[in-house]
């Protein structure tokens, strides 16, 4: 009769881990991060140049220059 208690109560002990376990892995969410939504690209030309991004002027770059532009992603 002594050792059913005791292989009972380790019984108990054992569950209460395994459930105890399982219900704090399934009460973290996933962690989001924010999309950065604005990017900085470096334009370098080996010839002066007028260019443009997307289809839109940017202005000149004069021979061996280069221009920093600031974009929006999408």
């Amino acid at each position: 009769m002594r050792y059913s208690k005791a292989s009972g109560w380790a019984l108990v002990a054992f569950m209460f881990v395994a459930v105890s376990q399982i219900t704090a892995e399934q009460s973290q969410a996933p962690i989001l991060r924010p999309r950065p939504t604005k990017a900085t690209i470096l334009v370098k030309c080996d010839l002066a140049c007028n260019w443009k991004l997307d289809g839109k002027s940017e202005g000149t770059i004069a021979l061996n220059d280069s221009k920093i532009v600031s974009i929006t992603l999408g």
